[in-house]
């Protein structure tokens, strides 16, 4: 492997991770953030992005 360029797979294995483990919970994760925001009629990014959202005093989530 030439210096520099190495697969997503090796970078999570480097971090002690298992690239497919990660993958599928991230799946898990959107999927989550996807079906609560939309059966509370909110955006996705407030759900993912909370601070960005709901911490903003200038922020009309109306």
């Amino acid at each position: 492997m030439e210096a520099g360029l190495k697969t997503i797979t090796d970078h999570y294995a480097e971090l002690g991770a298992d690239f497919r483990e990660e993958i599928e919970r991230r799946g898990a994760d959107a999927k989550l953030i996807l079906e609560t925001a939309a059966k509370y009629g909110v955006p996705p990014e407030m759900l993912w992005k909370a601070a960005a959202g709901l911490l903003n005093p200038h922020h009309d989530p109306r």
